[in-house]
């Protein structure tokens, strides 16, 4: 989801609603650095995913080696599953990242309140701009009324003025 909000497409030069913003790069970064983290209460062998075989491929997604993953599990289940629960494991530091994200003072939280109120100000500010441009349209109409009205009198006058020199 968050790679079509901020993708950019060069044929119909249009990007994503989210293109080069700073909270989602932020967010992705945070979350990557967590998950190529080690967990210092698991062994040294099991204590990174990419000891067991998942690792982020040249498109920014996880990627399984299974056969790395299964003879790590194989090997030692316990230590593997020490890496994702333990009190400062990956579960735990990801539930994290995401809490103080979201939370009600998180980054996306406050980022979601202030586009919400600059999508506010910009349909009032949209409203107000209709408003002045219909007044404007009725102040030209007006003007171009009476300007029409003026035309036919002069043309009449003149048409007058024509005959009585002839």
């Amino acid at each position: 989801q968050a790679a079509r909000l901020r993708a950019y497409d060069p044929n119909t030069r249009v990007g994503g609603p989210l293109l080069g913003d700073a909270t989602l790069r932020t967010l992705e970064s945070t979350l990557r650095r967590e998950l190529t983290s080690a967990t210092t209460s698991a062994s040294s062998s099991y204590n990174m995913l990419g000891a067991i075989g998942i690792r982020f491929g040249s498109d920014g997604k996880l990627t399984v080696n299974d056969s790395q993953l299964t003879t790590a599990l194989n090997a030692n289940l316990s230590e593997v599953a020490k890496m994702f629960s333990a009190t400062d494991g990956l579960a735990a530091r990801v539930d994290s990242v995401i809490t103080a994200q979201i939370g009600s003072s998180g980054a996306l939280t406050q980022r979601t309140t202030g586009l919400t109120q600059e999508k506010a100000r910009l349909s009032k500010d949209r409203e107000l701009m209709e408003a002045r441009l219909a007044t404007s349209q009725k102040r030209y109409q007006a003007h171009f009324i009476n300007l029409d009205k003026m035309l036919n009198e002069m043309q009449g006058t003149s048409s007058f003025i024509s005959r009585i020199g002839s």
